[in-house]
């Protein structure tokens, strides 16, 4: 039973109107995005890309392509976000330094950027690298449902103690992380 249309035009681009159709049907939602364009513009996805997959209905002007990533690009990039991330947790100290004070927002703050950020980085590198700039979008989907469950209880934080605590457990999921990211980058490419 379809009983929701909404249609719009794009504010971006007056050659493309995106409609949405939603259908319900016994306690259960199914909503189908529909893109059509009137003019043609290159569209590429990425093949190695399993968490984008088009379903293409019609393509009269052969618009959509399929490339395959350029996999040394794709290593440097990726080790190089490893490294990147390596840095940025190397300075949690900041983190710690405000939990010694008791101070909960500055202590917070800096846990999320210094502890949390890096660490939601390697694991995107191990569980999609594809889509390893994507940081918390979609994780309950990517990732494994134990990592998401200790992801909730590390962000889940409301005291200084809790903050220690999330600390000390980032610690040993960062380095096993980097470590199995470090062996990923080397066997895979």
């Amino acid at each position: 039973m379809l009983t929701g249309n909404d249609s719009t035009n794009s504010l971006v681009d007056p050659l493309i109107t995106a409609t949405r159709y939603i259908t319900y049907r016994r306690h259960q939602i199914v909503s189908c995005d529909v893109t059509i364009q009137s003019e043609s513009f290159p569209v590429s996805f990425i093949n190695e890309d399993d968490s984008v997959v088009p379903v293409i209905l019609v393509d009269k002007a052969d618009i959509v392509k399929y490339q395959n990533v350029d996999l040394a690009s794709h290593r440097s990039q990726l080790h190089t976000q490893l490294i990147q991330a390596q840095g940025i947790y190397s300075q949690r100290s900041r983190a710690v330094k405000y939990t010694k004070r008791g101070l909960f927002l500055e202590s917070l703050i800096y846990y999320q950027k210094y502890v949390l950020n890096p660490l939601v980085d390697v694991l995107r590198l191990i569980h999609t690298p594809s889509q390893a700039d994507c940081y918390l979008v979609h994780a309950s989907r990517d990732f494994p449902i134990e990592v998401v469950l200790t992801l909730e209880k590390l962000y889940g934080v409301k005291t200084v103690q809790d903050i220690i605590e999330g600390i000390n457990l980032a610690d040993e999921l960062f380095c096993n992380a980097v470590a199995e990211a470090d062996f990923m980058l080397s066997q895979t490419y």
